[in-house]
């Protein structure tokens, strides 16, 4: 039930923060920009294998360089290890290993700012146009079932040291630099690098920021591919 009602307030801050894109001029305002497309996130040190998301971007663009982007991203499961204390029912004792798991699918709402390098972005002249982007993001990991096993493939289900968050709420900033490659007026391709920050919660509410417990979402550097479709009127 937990889940439930963070997911629900998830949902309520997604919507509003769409509340710029009301009304008729949601699909058709002039400059309006849609983007599907995929990321692929690179983790290391024990951070897990690469995952794969999938990726909505919205955004209004006109004339000035500077706009807003608002993005909704759903971020597949992936693997994960780290060296852990715990409870062998083989052994019949703590001992200390590395253990595995599965990381959890995330969604991820972000909201921030997009900077273009060209002067009238509306011109279809306008091939190519690099931008680069500052935003901040905030996700929800959509279970908490990490399936711990040992080298031996054997399942733990003892409390580990560090342990792992009952909910994990990461949020955090993303910066990025890509460019856009416009086939048409209205339709390009859009490639990109990120380098996502993560901080957690507890840390900065007076919880434990001593190692004792571990989050499978680290800082993480990864990159993007979309398809853009920009709403381009004739005058």
């Amino acid at each position: 039930m937990k889940i439930v009602t963070i997911i629900s307030a998830f949902t309520i801050l997604s919507t509003a923060s769409f509340a710029q894109y009301k009304k008729a001029s949601f699909l058709n305002k002039d400059g309006r920009t849609h983007e599907l497309g995929s990321n692929i996130s690179f983790f290391g040190n024990n951070g897990g294998s690469t995952v794969l998301s999938v990726v909505y971007s919205g955004s209004l663009e006109t004339e000035k360089k500077l706009s807003t982007f608002t993005d909704i991203e759903l971020m597949m499961k992936g693997k994960f290890s780290y060296n852990a204390e715990y409870y062998s029912p083989s052994a019949g004792t703590t001992v200390t290993g590395m253990l595995y798991g599965e990381k959890p699918p995330y969604l991820m709402l972000k909201y921030g700012l997009q900077y273009r390098f060209t002067k009238k972005e509306i011109e279809e002249d306008n091939k190519l146009v690099p931008y680069l982007r500052l935003g901040l993001l905030y996700g929800i990991a959509l279970n908490t079932d990490y399936k711990l096993k040992d080298k031996s493939g054997n399942s733990v289900t003892e409390n580990t040291t560090p342990s792992l968050p009952s909910i994990e709420v990461p949020f955090g900033v993303e910066a990025g630099a890509g460019i856009t490659y416009y086939f048409t007026k209205n339709l390009g391709v859009k490639v990109g690098a990120n380098y996502r920050q993560f901080f957690q919660i507890d840390a900065l509410n007076g919880g434990n920021n001593d190692e004792s417990t571990l989050y499978p979402l680290k800082n993480h550097p990864g990159i993007s591919i979309a398809l853009k479709y920009r709403i381009f009127k004739e005058e």
